[in-house]
């Protein structure tokens, strides 16, 4: 009934989000919904709201910490991160509109383990490719993961009193 109601994608992609797998976790369907506008989210992004372009400098950092990330947390099974930070990655697509090809071909291949319906489509209908199962699975460089800044929050008796931003490796 849920498959029927929801789809196949956005189902795998509830079970898959609910929590590790390996965590004992009660069956609830209250949230199914949120995984299907997840869905419609990333189908608005390439049909409706994306323009392709070539290179966008401000999406390269989030861009290839995702691909890090998922890849490591699909290898380890952690397939509720691995999901977290794809939808991390889409909302920082909707602060920009200019996205580069490669970053939404790569996308959809990392989706497609666990939303291979809608991946396909989208692969097939706005990017004219060949079928992800053929393709090659995305490379992230390294360099390009690291961040300029960090989070330095300030507790005192384990309350949160105040939170600023520094350069990374800055000297204390």
């Amino acid at each position: 009934a849920y498959v029927e109601e929801y789809g196949a994608d956005a189902f795998r992609l509830y079970e898959m989000f609910m929590g590790p797998l390996e965590a004992s976790k009660p069956w609830s369907t209250k949230n199914i919904e949120g995984a299907r506008r997840f869905l419609d989210r990333v189908y608005r992004l390439y049909t409706e709201f994306a323009e392709i372009v070539d290179e966008n400098k401000s999406l390269e950092r989030i861009y290839h910490q995702t691909v890090k990330k998922v890849t490591e947390d699909y290898e380890n099974l952690r397939f509720n991160t691995a999901i977290s930070q794809m939808m991390i990655f889409i909302n920082e697509c909707y602060k920009e509109r200019k996205i580069p090809r490669a970053y939404l071909e790569g996308f959809l291949i990392l989706l497609n383990p666990v939303c291979p319906h809608l991946t396909e489509e989208l692969n097939e209908t706005v990017l004219k490719n060949a079928p992800i199962a053929s393709a090659k699975w995305p490379d992230y460089n390294p360099e390009k993961t690291r961040t300029d800044v960090v989070t330095v929050v300030i507790q005192i008796n384990g309350k949160i009193r105040d939170k600023f931003e520094v350069e990374a490796g800055m000297d204390a």
